[in-house]
């Protein structure tokens, strides 16, 4: 704890003797961060999120990419679309319905050029108020993955 405050001392005394133009420079050095959304836009994972009512309220750049879809034709759809297996997201909106979360749930997606894609997902919800309140909208992040990690997931369900 001693060796900290010296070191604050030191630093403040340094700060206070330093002529006005080395300040400002320092100032000028700040790092600014992107806010929350351009971040999410321009992650290099795929995120999306869906309403209670399964509809898709927003994706990002790379989901769309990995997917092929322009956003017009993802966005305002139905995420139940856009799976291979309706089981399997059936029980995912079950799951995330009920408060659960989803950690590495493998699934198959709908390529817009009629292939599928390998995914993980991780999954939980935002709500404005505990269970049993519905939830506002999923934060949904989709991994693209091999055939071979996809069956090592299903096998670990």
């Amino acid at each position: 704890m001693r060796k900290l405050s010296l070191l604050a001392a030191a630093f403040i005394s340094a700060a206070a003797c330093a002529p006005q133009e080395d300040v400002g420079s320092a100032k000028q050095q700040i790092v600014t961060f992107e806010d929350g959304a351009a971040t999410l836009q321009n992650a290099a994972i795929g995120v999306h999120r869906v309403g209670p009512d399964g509809i898709i309220i927003s994706v990002n750049a790379r989901e769309l990419a990995d997917l092929g879809y322009a956003e017009e034709d993802y966005v305002g759809h139905s995420i139940v679309d856009f799976h291979v297996d309706a089981d399997n997201i059936a029980g995912m909106l079950a799951t995330l319905t009920s408060g659960g979360e989803l950690h590495n749930h493998p699934a198959r997606l709908w390529k817009e050029d009629g292939s599928i894609a390998y995914v993980s997902i991780q999954s939980n919800t935002y709500r404005t108020a505990p269970l049993p309140a519905p939830f506002v909208h999923t934060r949904c992040f989709t991994s693209s993955i091999s055939f071979l990690d996809y069956a090592l997931l299903k096998l670990e369900q």
